[in-house]
């Protein structure tokens, strides 16, 4: 079968479509604003009709590492922030002599620069840190403010103190060559802050995959009056993978699944109720809907719980419709949803031309083979049945009996789909 094809802004509507979904998503269970970024967009052919699949990594946010570069000379490094490091800074633990000393160790500060002062800074109510700055009174350009983390010591900051109104820069799409390179520039700075804190802690095939965790984003920008160039980088870290699912002609939303949620889920926590509550929101109900049907198991060792809903209307089961949701069995977060609901014309659901009698020994006819007892009517459905001749595979609803027989002593089964309105066999399955 030829792959079906979309136009290409209606592909690029989806792919927005499927990119805000999954960041609602993540921002849901994160309860903080997400990232998604898109790996992978295609069109496939399944369940009888097209999906739109998208592939999306969802990104969290870490800190906002900052990097301050010369004027003259971008590969120098006049100062640098890690926001994140001030947010276990508490009580403080370290003298004034142990604060200065961390701070000379600093290529920025260095064993001559004047210590100017020393004051403890509020970070909230309960938390502060302690600012140090050093230079020359006389000379506001080599003055640095040094912020530490004085619970454990670690350095926060070392920035040069502002000059002059500042200048935006752009780093992002439509940066001039001067711009690219200063954010080139800082992107690397900002890379061996991570490594050089995560080394020690880090073994060598964490530090191999660092960059595939993690990664920078260009932020604000500035050029100060001294010239010299402040960049900001938030960082992020893959948070999950996200797979959705939606119609190429309408965006319906068919199905997704985000792998984070499902993970963390050692044993089952949730009743069938709590489920069946939990996964409702996401059920989208159609007419004729039937169930659900609650079950519990096991994925690689994850507990999930299914909640499964189905399509019923005049006494025939619309088959392949359903409303299917997973949920962690331990935390009840729902981490899966899939649906297909389809209209059914009401023609279709007239009381059948062929009788059960009628529909067995059609279904006889044309089995044609010993089994081990007698075809046994299964119920009734409306299926779906595709000519693969044409491109795409035309679809239709047929209205069935569905004879059933049991084949090689009970080892297989062979089932005939037999037209509620005309008595032809139109399909045969079976293992």
């Amino acid at each position: 079968m030829a792959e079906p094809t979309i136009d290409p802004a209606r592909r690029a509507q989806l792919a927005a479509q499927a990119t805000a979904f999954a960041e609602r998503l993540g921002a849901a269970a994160l309860g903080e604003t997400v990232v998604a970024e898109l790996l992978h967009q295609r069109l496939a052919w399944s369940q009888f009709r097209h999906q739109c699949q998208h592939h999306l990594r969802l990104l969290q946010r870490v800190t906002t590492v900052a990097v301050v570069l010369d004027a003259d000379d971008p590969a120098r490094v006049l100062g640098w922030l890690v926001d994140k490091r001030k947010n276990d800074s508490a009580d403080r633990q370290l003298s004034d002599d142990q604060l200065i000393a961390k701070a000379r160790a600093l290529p920025q500060i260095g064993p001559d620069l004047p210590v100017m002062g020393l004051r403890a800074q509020p970070l909230d109510a309960k938390r502060s840190c302690s600012v140090l700055r050093f230079g020359e009174v006389a000379d506001a350009l080599t003055q640095r403010d040094v912020w530490l983390n004085h619970t454990s010591g670690e350095v926060i900051c070392v920035l040069p103190l502002p000059q002059g109104t500042p200048t935006p820069l752009n780093l992002g799409p439509g940066a001039s060559a001067q711009e690219a390179a200063l954010r080139e520039a800082g992107l690397a700075q900002a890379w061996q802050l991570l490594e050089s804190a995560l080394a020690p802690r880090a073994d060598a095939e964490a530090m191999a995959l660092l960059r595939e965790i993690f990664q920078f984003r260009p932020g604000d920008a500035v050029r100060d009056g001294a010239g010299r160039a402040v960049l900001q980088f938030p960082l992020w870290r893959q948070y999950s993978t996200v797979d959705v699912s939606l119609a190429p002609h309408d965006g319906h939303l068919q199905s997704w699944y985000c792998e984070a949620l499902q993970a963390d889920a050692p044993q089952q926590r949730i009743s069938a109720a709590q489920a069946t509550q939990l996964a409702q929101p996401h059920l989208q109900p159609g007419p004729g809907l039937a169930g659900p049907q609650v079950t519990f198991g096991d994925i690689g060792g994850e507990q999930k719980a299914t909640v499964h809903w189905w399509h019923m209307e005049g006494g025939f089961n619309i088959e392949g419709d359903q409303a299917t949701v997973l949920l962690n069995a331990s935390t009840g977060a729902v981490f899966s949803m899939s649906r297909k609901w389809r209209p059914i014309d009401p023609a279709l659901l007239a009381p059948p031309r062929i009788s059960e009698a009628q529909a067995l020994a059609a279904a006889a006819a044309a089995h044609g083979q010993a089994s081990d007892g007698p075809g046994r009517i299964i119920g009734r459905s409306v299926i779906e049945l595709a000519d693969e001749e044409r491109e795409p595979p035309a679809v239709r609803d047929v209205p069935v009996w569905r004879v059933g027989y049991r084949e090689a002593g009970g080892m297989g089964f062979t089932e005939l789909a037999v037209d509620c309105r005309s008595g032809e066999v139109v399909r045969v399955t079976g293992w």
